[in-house]
């Protein structure tokens, strides 16, 4: 997240830039949470997990890295 946070600031903001409400369209709400919340959410839901800390933190990296590469592979068409 730190990383993730850092290369968003890099950018001034444009990494992630629709990336919170894109993630709260998947879930199909959240639009109150921050990006990372999100990420957790669509992996318990995924995972049909009752709560995130039932999840590998490595599980979940590998999710935001592929929920990323979505993201922006969506916001470059």
């Amino acid at each position: 997240m730190a990383f993730i946070n850092g290369a968003d600031a890099a950018t001034d903001g444009e990494l992630l830039r629709g990336f919170r409400p894109w993630l709260a369209k998947r879930l199909g709400h959240g639009e109150n949470l921050v990006w990372w919340a999100l990420v957790q959410e669509v992996c318990a839901a995924e995972a049909s997990a009752p709560s995130v800390a039932q999840l590998a933190d490595e599980d979940l990296c590998n999710r935001l890295f592929s929920l990323l590469d979505e993201y922006l592979a969506d916001d470059a068409t």
